[in-house]
């Protein structure tokens, strides 16, 4: 006897924790109190609160409850230990869709159906219970699956910048956000705005602005996005190609042409918006250009004039800087100019035609050439009467 008596003396107290499940405090089980529950012969140990949840314990009362079905008039009891755990997880207020006694017994012979769970992309299911169904009035509620509202609660709202370049808010992305994301597979936030880019976004609309490129009339839609950036940079609208002359300039490549001076072996770049321009103007020809040198050198000459090759013809010709660098570069000099007829003269060459003459002694036919036929203009020559022959008879 003196031995157990030593042994229950010996007993030391125990913390133990709060049986309020929502409370982390703890209460002190005495080695006196230990010592009689054994001899009570209990194993375990006791379920209590501690000091702090037994006061507030004492302070409430049950409270009869609405039955949440509609059109019930019973009540079930919210029992002060509810109250208090409700307290600690910080809500006052009952919790929805109990039902009474009455109800809930009814609700035991409707039998549970599967329901797809809530949040988009995910393909699992939840269990709507019977006094869930009954409580809902035939409505389904709409609700995480298990898995889904795990992965839940391991997510923090996070905040991500704003999808506006030059913008330095903030948009907050949703543990719910969060989770939709990842039942569909992505990792990382979506690309948004902020609350602020958001309204002006919601202010605007897209503008119709016209093509950059100087001969074209068509235009280009300048879209709400791209007006928010320029307007927090602190620009104007950019210039910008329409869809046409952008699908055209694609397709272009630089180009490199040939000077346009005889004998001169340097080449000129003629660029894609170069020939972008040239293609709505309707050209298809490349342009011929000087290329820089040349266009030094030829402002070294200067303009004169020359007389008309031709006999009789008192006009002249202008053997331009140009013509006068490109001999230089073939190797004839700027001395002496070429035999080159008059603009007069040469227009006339171009509208004569050659005609057919009758002689007038044999009936022979006479080809009157263009150029004979300008001599006789120029009062050199006389228009022919008669053929070669019959003329050397005559002779």
């Amino acid at each position: 006897m003196a031995l157990k008596a030593s042994f229950f003396s010996g007993m030391k107290d125990k913390t133990l924790p709060c049986r309020i499940r929502e409370c982390k405090n703890t209460w002190v089980w005495s080695g006196e109190e230990q010592v009689r529950w054994m001899r009570d012969n209990r194993e375990g140990a006791p379920q209590r609160m501690c000091p702090s949840c037994f006061v507030k314990f004492n302070e409430l009362e049950d409270m009869q409850i609405p039955c949440s079905r509609e059109g019930c008039t019973n009540t079930w009891t919210w029992t002060k230990s509810a109250r208090l755990g409700a307290a600690k997880r910080g809500h006052t207020e009952p919790p929805h869709g109990r039902l009474c006694e009455s109800c809930a017994n009814e609700a035991k012979d409707i039998e549970s159906r599967e329901v797809r769970c809530r949040v988009k992309g995910c393909t699992n299911t939840w269990t709507l219970a019977g006094k869930e169904i009954l409580a809902s009035d035939g409505k389904t509620p709409s609700r995480m699956c298990d898995a889904c509202y795990e992965k839940y609660r391991g997510f923090k709202n996070r905040h991500v910048p704003c999808r506006i370049e030059g913008c330095e808010n903030s948009w907050e992305w949703t543990r719910g956000m969060q989770l939709e994301s990842a039942a569909k597979g992505k990792s990382g936030p979506p690309r948004r705005m902020c609350e602020r880019c958001t309204e002006i976004f919601n202010s605007l609309e897209d503008v119709e602005l016209p093509c950059r490129v100087n001969v074209c009339d068509n235009t280009w839609w300048w879209p709400k996005f791209a007006q928010i950036e320029a307007r927090l940079k602190g620009e104007d609208a950019p210039g910008r190609m329409c869809e046409r002359c952008h699908a055209l300039y694609k397709d272009l490549k630089d180009k490199t042409l040939k000077c346009r001076v005889p004998g001169c072996k340097e080449t000129v770049h003629w660029s894609r918006w170069m020939q972008l321009e040239g293609k709505l103007k309707g050209k298809t020809k490349s342009p011929r250009r000087m290329c820089a040198t040349c266009q030094e050198k030829v402002a070294e000459y200067a303009p004169k004039e020359v007389a008309c090759k031709h006999d009789g013809c008192e006009n002249t010709w202008t053997w331009s800087p140009e013509m006068q660098l490109g001999s230089v570069l073939r190797g004839f000099g700027a001395e002496k100019p070429p035999v080159r007829m008059c603009d007069e003269c040469h227009q006339f060459m171009e509208e004569a035609k050659t005609e057919k003459l009758q002689c007038g002694s044999c009936g022979k036919e006479i080809v009157w050439t263009k150029e004979h036929q300008l001599h006789v203009k120029l009062g050199v020559w006389t228009k022919p009467s008669l053929c070669s022959d019959c003329i050397s008879k005559k002779v």
